[in-house]
């Protein structure tokens, strides 16, 4: 049985007994069915806690979450008020903890579901049928950009939460960054043309090497986004990343593929 690591919730979509229903993934990124459901760890299977909320009709559901993303993706976790919130979204307080009972859960389940966004949206933008491994990296790059272009609040939102959030909440989310990241380069890395590479370096420690440079410049950016306390010019960063990506192109691949 494969095993599961993510859950979110199918727009308003119900089962025959009224509640929601639910899109597990599994560790490919593929679908499962929903009798695998239970199999979810706890915080994975946070968006059946929230029920009251997800009863909202979706254009209700968008204007709270929206008002969040604004709030969180401009000031960091211990700055973010919910008074702001409830402002933004012209709710009341005692609603907002009605449907998410603190302002950890609230960040908690806005996690969930950003990342659930990102995954839906990277199944269906990112090309992996292309096995020219290191234009995939650069989809990567150009998706988030677009990402960043759809939703800058959610792009803000991810930036301010390495900034002052504080461990306990950080270390759970981090479970599930992790293991997205980790579903996403075993595909990324999956059915490579070894035919663009220099003949010398067409075997897998080349994509270990990769994985490593792209790890080392991902974090690299978010040591650069902690220091300037969540804000970084985003034009910037995809011009050096395009920088980056050239020079890895000439370590790797033949002349003719550069």
């Amino acid at each position: 049985m494969k095993n599961l690591f993510f859950c979110t919730k199918m727009n308003n979509d119900i089962d025959r007994t009224g509640q929601p229903c639910y899109l597990c993934i599994d560790h490919t990124g593929q679908c499962v069915g929903d009798d695998q459901y239970n199999l979810l760890p706890a915080r994975w299977r946070s968006f059946a806690v929230y029920s009251k909320f997800e009863q909202l009709d979706s254009e209700k559901q968008q204007i709270i979450l929206n008002a969040a993303l604004a709030e969180f993706s401009e000031k960091s976790y211990k700055q973010a008020s919910t008074n702001e919130i409830v402002k933004r979204a012209g709710i009341s307080k005692g609603i907002l903890f009605h449907y998410f009972g603190n302002k950890k859960q609230l960040f908690i389940y806005l996690f969930d579901w950003a990342m659930g966004y990102f995954m839906d949206r990277f199944n269906r933008e990112v090309d992996l049928d292309n096995r020219d491994v290191i234009s995939r990296l650069w989809e990567v790059v150009e998706f988030k950009m677009k990402i960043n272009s759809y939703y800058p609040t959610m792009f803000g939102f991810f930036q301010q939460m390495f900034v002052d959030t504080p461990p306990d909440i950080m270390n759970e989310l981090m479970k599930t960054r992790d293991l997205l990241a980790l579903n996403i380069f075993d595909r990324l890395f999956d059915n490579v043309d070894w035919t663009f590479f220099r003949d010398e370096l067409a075997e897998p420690r080349s994509l270990d090497a990769i994985k490593w440079m792209f790890e080392g410049y991902g974090n690299t950016l978010i040591e650069k986004i902690k220091q300037e306390e969540g804000s970084i010019d985003v034009e910037a960063a995809f011009s050096g990343s395009q920088e980056f990506f050239g020079y890895v192109r000439k370590l790797f691949y033949k002349e003719e593929y550069q």
